[in-house]
């Protein structure tokens, strides 16, 4: 399932979800959740070389320290929504062609990517920036509801022996992913086999298997008993595939 949702923080404060613009638009639009002033680069360079008393030549480890130490950093533009993502899509992020152009705004991470897990991690719910820098020589003022950048949800594919490799759960949001802590993943669910047994709950109701919403006795099924009964067939399903791939 792909989906745009309103992060908590900002429920009932009039947050629009991203559209498409045209029916031939590939992005969503995003907007800015609230109003906040982008500085300006100079200003970002003056704050920063008035701190650095050591201009010698840093290492990545190093610039982190600095940037969390003075907050010398891109202007974090909220934008008051997260996404919800199949399991083999990502949400790829840019800024409006025409914002560089007219109003002198980057990107700074060139392409913002949003993995399926950031959606509701423990940190900030999913919450989705805009990293900005401001190349003009004047302080930027965003208003709530201006249009900043736009989403493109793209499929990705992963090597064919990427099974082979642990994965690590996101600890939680920015940069998480090359710090993740917790147990390793088993690696032993290759990427396909995952997407093959991927059924939703439509499709899952329409089998054999789950025909009907009541129990034996005529009572209702709960929400969380079918839940149950889908993540059991779809286990099942993963272990004849699985034992398909292996044996077959």
């Amino acid at each position: 399932m792909n989906k745009f949702e309103v992060v908590s923080a900002y429920a009932g404060k009039g947050i629009n979800i991203p559209t498409r613009a045209t029916h031939a638009a590939a992005g969503y639009d995003f907007e800015v959740a609230e109003d906040i002033v982008v500085p300006s680069m100079e200003k970002l360079w003056y704050k920063a070389l008035s701190f650095s008393y050591e201009h010698h030549t840093k290492t990545l480890e190093e610039m982190a320290k600095f940037t969390k130490a003075e907050k010398v950093k891109p202007t974090l533009v909220p934008t008051g929504i997260k996404c919800q993502l199949a399991s083999d899509h990502y949400l790829e992020l840019s800024v409006r062609s025409s914002t560089p152009l007219k109003h002198w705004l980057i990107l700074a991470n060139g392409v913002g990517i949003i993995d399926g897990d950031y959606y509701n991690n423990a940190d900030n719910e999913g919450h989705i920036y805009f990293q900005l820098i401001n190349l003009s020589p004047f302080d930027i003022q965003l208003k709530k509801g201006d249009k900043i950048g736009q989403g493109i949800i793209k499929k990705f594919e992963v090597t064919d022996d990427d099974y082979k490799y642990e994965k690590k759960e996101r600890a939680g949001g920015f940069g998480s992913t090359s710090a993740a802590a917790g147990a390793a993943m088993p690696a032993t669910r290759n990427f396909r086999e995952e997407a093959a047994v991927q059924m939703t709950m439509d499709d899952l109701l329409k089998t054999s298997t789950v025909e009907t919403t009541v129990k034996d006795d005529n009572t209702p099924i709960s929400v969380y008993e079918l839940s149950k009964k889908v993540q059991e067939i779809q286990e099942n399903l993963y272990k004849q595939l699985h034992g398909t791939m292996i044996h077959g």
